[in-house]
């Protein structure tokens, strides 16, 4: 019975279909009005509805495709800004060694512990001498001279031991400073201390290798530093793009620049220059001689790192803050092109051995004349200086900025004989810091001028001012004839 109600209701359904279609047909069209259209109109009207059809699919398609490379493409970069983090493990233990004991003082490190995102170097310092004494890290107040391949200076402390006293320090290592280096465990550790007596001796320790239990499962001749660079993670939480990154095989003496980098931290520059020592004696490397675009950013060094035996050190420089600080972005909207630099050390008869190198960014690197809005004031021998403006420093005083171009083939220095100066025709004291100006560079020279002084002699804007100098160049000593002492008459506008 079930199955016959089940055909009655089928048979009713087509019944009603077919009754409604035939309905639907006539209503919407006369018989002679179908008769009538081509076929071939029907045909191309079906034809064209149907390509509109496909060519609207195909662009919801092919945008679709877009986005979803654009996507891609943006996971890409963000990959390589935000870079892969090392995984780092908490594991590598060390058995306990005595590293000093002399004199009634003694050092002991027990072994390493791993808290979160730290690892110690559990320490005993005992004391039976008679006097007080101050323990500190043997590479300028930092305990670590070594993790691995690299010179890496983590551990900084200080104890000051009463004779008689025995202390317990944990020395702390942050795990992000070794990720940085692309290091995700310890299998081996260099440590050393300085120790001063109550008589203001200085006693160095020996650098002590302690190797952990996961030595053997470490790489040493893979350069886990390259590598965290190359996948783009530099610092932890901060936006890092690659500006510069180039492997170097330049040698000087014992050291050789394995790579020279550039990275645009969080909107700043940071230049990074790692170098291997390639000798059997720990060695502090120097970099001096900085210039962006011609322009010293630099007095002195820029940077130092002690390099152990053997061992990678990395020099991280902040360009961005050198070039603010040379009053670099006062004279020059020009993005840096050439950076200019010279890495150095002294030998163990403390000869100077030193390379000068560049990086040049991107294939124009032709310098602009720094002097364009400046106002000539000197140009005698091959040295010439511009006037080029006055600022005003955080403190609210004056400065008078000069601009110094050395054409000789020697190092020249330009220092004032003494602190008076006028400002408008009036005597006053200023604050002038010297520049040695390299060969066939550019070299700011400041004059400061108290906020205090120009409101007592109501001042309210610098014209003009003169200040007595002397210039000479690195032979002075052999021929100080040779030395210019001149007054700069200075005009500001």
């Amino acid at each position: 019975m079930k199955a016959i109600s089940r055909k009655i209701v089928c048979l009713l359904l087509c019944c009603f279909m077919a009754i409604t279609f035939v309905a639907c047909s006539k209503k919407a069209v006369k018989t002679d009005d179908m008769v009538n259209i081509p076929t071939e109109k029907v045909t191309d009207e079906i034809q064209h509805e149907t390509e509109e059809v496909t060519e609207d699919v195909t662009e919801k398609e092919t945008e679709k495709e877009t986005e979803k490379e654009t996507e891609k493409e943006t996971e890409k970069e963000t990959e390589k800004v935000n870079g892969e983090k090392p995984e780092f493990k908490a594991q590598g233990t060390i058995e306990s060694k005595v590293v000093y004991d002399k004199d009634g003082i003694k050092i002991t490190v027990k072994g390493l512990k791993y808290e979160e995102d730290k690892v110690y170097i559990e320490t005993e310092f005992v004391n039976n001498s008679s006097g007080e004494v101050d323990i500190f890290g043997r590479n300028e107040g930092s305990a670590v001279t070594y993790i691995n391949n690299y010179s890496i200076e983590v551990g900084f402390f200080s104890e000051l031991i009463a004779a008689g006293d025995t202390v317990d320090t944990d020395i702390e290592i942050e795990v992000d400073t070794l990720e940085t280096y692309g290091i995700s465990v310890i299998g081996e550790i260099g440590i050393g201390f300085m120790i001063v007596d109550e008589n203001y001796e200085y006693i160095t320790t020996d650098i002590v290798s302690f190797k952990t239990s996961e030595y053997d499962n470490v790489d040493y001749k893979k350069d886990t530093y390259q590598e965290a660079l190359s996948n783009g993670f530099y610092e932890e939480d901060s936006e890092v793009k690659t500006v510069y990154y180039e492997e170097s095989d330049a040698k000087n003496g014992v050291f050789e620049i394995v790579s020279e980098a550039i990275l645009e931290i969080d909107g700043d520059l940071v230049m990074l220059l790692e170098v291997y020592n390639t000798s059997d004696d720990l060695y502090e490397a120097m970099v001096s001689d900085l210039h962006v675009n011609g322009l010293s950013i630099t007095q002195g060094y820029a940077g130092t790192v002690m390099v152990s035996p053997g061992k990678i050190g990395v020099f991280e420089i902040p360009l961005s803050y050198h070039i603010g600080e040379s009053g670099y972005n006062e004279i020059s909207e020009k993005e840096p092109k050439l950076i200019e630099y010279t890495y150095l050390y002294y030998d163990t008869g403390l000869e100077k051995k030193e390379l000068s190198t560049k990086i040049e960014l991107g294939s124009d690197t032709e310098i602009t004349p720094l002097e364009e809005n400046g106002i000539e004031i000197y140009n005698e021998n091959d040295i010439k200086i511009w006037c080029m403006g006055v600022r005003e420093d955080i403190a609210g005083d004056s400065v008078i900025m000069l601009l110094i171009r050395n054409d000789r083939d020697l190092e020249i220095e330009i220092h004032p004989v003494d602190d008076t100066s006028t400002v408008n025709g009036i005597e006053m004291g200023v604050s002038v810091y010297g520049a040695d100006v390299s060969p066939n560079k550019y070299c700011i020279m400041e004059i400061d001028v108290s906020a205090n002084y120009l409101e007592t002699h109501d001042i309210k804007e610098i014209t003009e001012a003169s200040l007595l100098v002397e210039i000479f160049d690195e032979n002075y000593e052999e021929n100080y004839e040779e030395v210019a002492i001149t007054t700069l008459y200075i005009k500001t506008k």
